[in-house]
């Protein structure tokens, strides 16, 4: 996995795990910039552009959601994840809620990170099949085959898949979804959601009330669960 030529601003004011994941990046080929106070971080902003924000919550000077408004309301379009030990439900979904593209609780793997960070950063990378064991999902032609059935999608059950596929192993809320795919339609909700993966779970998973793949993320959303090729 490379991160060649691309700028990340890391928010982190925890020395050992700053200093660790500044290492990695750096040896990913990342250009990192690592600041420990949300002031600094500000400062950055208005001075460079960058490709991506890792942002913890605990600071010292003001919390990474604070930093995280403020981001939003100076219309900066930088995809930002949130890295902390603040994992309650709630906290997840405010953080998701001020625009956050991932929320990833300590601790973790590295490795993680770093795939939450690619599949971000380069989600139009992927084949129009896909294979998961015996499942093959064509996006293409709207097809979900497994042992020799096949179940034509509707576009919306195909657009959703796609999305949530693009967005592997991250958990992505129901709001995101919404905003996402059917964008200005207020008459939607997040039970239109619910019913979708619903439906698609029927198609995809083995035991749809106890799936492996669309996973649930009690108070959150869901996540399209696949383990990557190392």
């Amino acid at each position: 996995m490379s991160l060649v030529g691309k700028r990340i601003l890391l928010v982190e004011d925890e020395i050992t795990l700053g200093e660790t994941l500044f290492e990695r990046l750096t040896k990913e080929n990342a250009d990192v910039h690592w600041t420990k106070t949300s002031s600094d971080s500000k400062q950055s902003l208005l001075e460079f552009h960058y490709d991506i924000i890792l942002l913890d919550v605990g600071l010292p000077d003001e919390n990474g959601y604070e930093l995280a408004m403020w981001i939003k309301e100076q219309s900066i379009q930088t995809p930002l994840v949130f890295v902390t030990a603040f994992d309650e439900p709630e906290q997840r979904v405010h953080g998701l809620e001020l625009g956050a593209k991932d929320y990833l609780s300590k601790p973790f793997q590295i490795k993680e990170l770093l795939i939450r960070i690619q599949n971000i950063l380069s989600p139009q990378a992927f084949n129009q099949s896909i294979q998961i064991g015996d499942l093959i999902i064509d996006f293409e032609q709207f097809l979900i085959k497994r042992n020799k059935k096949n179940h034509t999608l509707t576009p919306k059950e195909s657009e959703i898949l796609r999305f949530l596929f693009l967005n592997r192993n991250r958990v992505v809320s129901r709001e995101e979804m919404l905003n996402t795919i059917w964008k200005d339609d207020q008459l939607e909700s997040n039970r239109t959601i619910d019913n979708f993966i619903g439906r698609l779970r029927k198609y995809i998973e083995k035991e749809p009330n106890q799936p492996e793949i669309l996973v649930s993320i009690r108070g959150v959303g869901y996540q399209f669960r696949i383990k990557e090729k190392s």
